[in-house]
């Protein structure tokens, strides 16, 4: 199952990313140049990617990684990147802690496998299976005028978990 966190980019955000992760397993995040995760994690090792430079690295036994995906401008980073990682068949979770949705679409049958988490900063398109969160700003892409009047109330971290998305969730016209 793929868990999405929509929200307006944030530290909040973050926040709230972090607290998802599976803390049974090691994690990989994904984060873009502009994060301050690493200052959450200062003892994590930080790999440097940037777009027309070497791609090769290697997934480590710590508890936290992470991938730093310098001027990811039009997320063709993320695709490799994320690709490397599947390959590896590690155990970690993949964390993508930057808006990159549409472009790892084609990886969510084997994200589902690895339970990855995905921060959205649009509207989001969840299918039916996935589990969702929103925090300040996120929504559907669909018109849910009641789930976006309570996602603009949340301030900080605080979060609006509406579980697993059902068929009924879908059927909005938009």
């Amino acid at each position: 199952m793929l868990t999405f966190i929509s929200g307006w980019r944030s530290q909040d955000r973050d926040h709230v990313i972090v607290a998802h992760q599976d803390s049974t397993r090691p994690a990989v995040y994904f984060i873009d140049e502009a994060s301050h995760l690493p200052d959450d994690f200062p003892d994590a090792p930080i790999i440097d990617l940037y777009r027309n430079g070497y791609n090769r690295f290697e997934i480590t036994d710590d508890r936290v990684q992470i991938v730093r995906l310098n001027y990811d401008t039009d997320n063709a980073l993320i695709i490799p990147a994320v690709s490397r990682v599947l390959q590896t068949e590690t155990e970690a979770q993949i964390v993508v802690m930057y808006d990159a949705t549409d472009k790892l679409r084609r990886f969510y049958p084997s994200l589902r496998d690895y339970s990855a988490l995905l921060a959205s900063d649009s509207r989001l398109n969840a299918s039916e299976g996935d589990h969702v969160i929103f925090t300040h700003g996120g929504s559907f892409s669909w018109r849910d005028r009641l789930l976006e009047s309570q996602t603009a109330a949340l301030v900080g971290d605080e979060e609006l978990d509406i579980g697993v998305v059902n068929e009924a969730l879908t059927e909005f016209d938009y």
